[in-house]
C-alpha cells in the first residue's frame, strides 16, 4: 500500500511526469513480489523498467538509458526465463547459491566495463558522470544476481538504492522538483531490499532442508 500511495501522492503535490509515477508506484510493487520469489515480478519488472527509461529520458539521461536497453533489458528478460525454469513450488523460485567465483568474476567484469559506461554516458552528456556509471554497473550486477535467483542481488540492490536516491537527489538540487517521485521511490526500495536480503537467506534455509 506505502509503495502505490507514496510515490503517487508526490506526483500529485511536485507536478511529477506520469512515466515517473507509474515506475514509482510499479518498481516497488515488482520489488515486494520478487522478496516473496513470486514469477509474476519478472515480467513486472521489464514493464516497470520501461517506465523507468521513459522517465530517465525525460529528465535528459540518455546515457543511462541507452545502457539499460543495451544491457539490462536483455537480463531482465534472461531472469523472466530462468525464475520460470526454476520453481521450488508453484509460482515460487527456487533460490541458489553464488559461488565465490562467479561472485568474482561478475564484479571484475562490471569493473572492466565501467571504462565503457563512462565513455558512453560522457559522449551523450550524462548529467553527474560519475554517480551515473556506478549506478548503472551496480543495476547490471544486482539485475545479473537477481536472474541467478541469488540472495546477493538484494545486497547489491541495497547499494544501488543509495546510489541512484543520491542521483535524483541531485537532479532535485540542480531544480527538477518531480524527482521527488524517484527519490522517495528509492527510499522504499531500500526498506523492501534490506527486508528481502533477509528473507532470501531464510527462504534458501527452508528449500534446503
Amino acid at each position: 500500500m506505502l509503495s502505490i500511495i507514496i510515490p503517487i501522492t508526490f506526483g500529485v503535490i511536485f507536478d511529477g511526469s506520469v512515466w515517473a509515477i507509474l515506475a514509482g508506484v510499479s518498481m516497488p510493487v515488482c520489488a515486494v513480489l520478487a522478496v516473496k520469489g513470486k514469477i509474476e515480478s519478472r515480467f513486472l519488472a521489464i514493464i516497470s523498467l520501461v517506465f523507468y527509461v521513459v522517465a530517465s529520458w525525460q529528465v535528459s539521461l540518455f546515457g543511462e538509458v541507452t545502457v539499460i536497453l543495451a544491457f539490462i533489458m536483455p537480463l531482465k528478460i534472461y531472469a523472466m526465463y530462468s525464475w520460470l525454469r526454476n520453481r521450488h513450488s508453484g509460482r515460487i523460485i527456487k533460490i541458489s547459491v553464488t559461488t565465490r567465483r562467479e561472485l568474482i568474476l561478475a564484479i571484475l567484469s562490471q569493473l572492466v566495463l565501467s571504462v565503457g559506461y563512462f565513455f558512453l554516458l560522457r559522449a551523450f552528456g550524462t548529467p553527474f558522470l560519475i554517480i551515473s556509471v556506478i549506478s548503472v554497473a551496480l543495476n547490471v550486477l544486482a539485475t545479473y544476481f537477481m536472474a541467478r535467483r541469488s540472495p546477493i542481488s538484494f545486497a547489491t540492490y541495497i547499494i544501488l538504492d543509495f546510489v541512484q536516491a543520491v542521483l535524483w537527489l541531485m537532479l532535485l538540487i540542480d531544480g527538477d522538483s518531480a524527482a521527488t517521485v524517484m527519490i522517495s521511490t528509492f527510499v522504499l526500495f531500500l526498506l523492501i531490499d534490506i527486508y528481502g536480503f533477509v528473507a532470501w537467506r531464510r527462504l534458501r534455509r527452508e528449500q534446503t532442508k
